[in-house]
């Protein structure tokens, strides 16, 4: 079986990360974060809060980008996280297709059910403004980008920022609400992928 799939994923052809362009060694840190914000900005500008921070404090903003952001490409069958695991990051997902699973031993449901999740989804965020543990499990379906956002980074990022720390604070305290308050019969439970308003 390990043959086998090592196989498999030596023929994959998979986009080229950051890591493996070797002429970003040589460039200066300030270039380097320039350009890692000017990629990571447009994917991040879909979330209406980071959108706001962005046209805030763009120097902030680079800042943040570079500290909190990551673009991971993941091959077929990689488990991006597993149900039980303490969440660490949020995703955005860039390209591909993902399968969230849910089981009746790790999540609120009756029985074993799979979700598609395409590109331009955002998930866990949860991780961000709470102690989130997955509910189910996410794994890539074909070659897959997705934007991680690093929750650790997130809550050092915001406390160098004063206003932005105040509406972050603001924005946390709402969404542990809506994660509270999200519970039949007035919603459903939440989800890795939703949490309900």
């Amino acid at each position: 079986q390990v043959q086998a799939q090592v196989a498999e994923r030596l023929q994959q052809q998979l986009p080229v990360a950051a890591s493996q362009v070797t002429a970003l060694e040589i460039v200066s840190a300030s270039l380097l974060q320039e350009l890692h914000a000017e990629i990571c900005r447009p994917h991040a500008m879909a979330h209406p809060m980071l959108a706001i921070w962005a046209c805030m404090d763009v120097a902030w903003f680079r800042k943040f980008c570079h500290a909190s952001m990551q673009i991971h490409i993941y091959r077929p069958n990689d488990e991006l996280f597993l149900a039980g695991a303490e969440a660490t990051a949020a995703y955005y997902s860039l390209t591909g297709v993902c399968k969230y699973i849910q089981e009746p031993e790790t999540s609120p449901v009756t029985s074993y059910t799979e979700t598609d999740v395409a590109g331009k989804s955002w998930m866990c965020e949860s991780a961000l403004w709470s102690k989130w543990v997955h509910i189910g499990t996410l794994e890539a379906l074909n070659a897959c980008q997705l934007l991680l956002l690093q929750a650790a980074s997130v809550g050092e990022m915001v406390q160098q920022n004063i206003v932005i720390g105040k509406i972050a604070r603001e924005y946390s305290s709402c969404f542990h609400r809506r994660i509270v308050n999200a519970k039949p019969p007035h919603a459903p439970y939440p989800t890795d992928l939703k949490v309900p308003f």
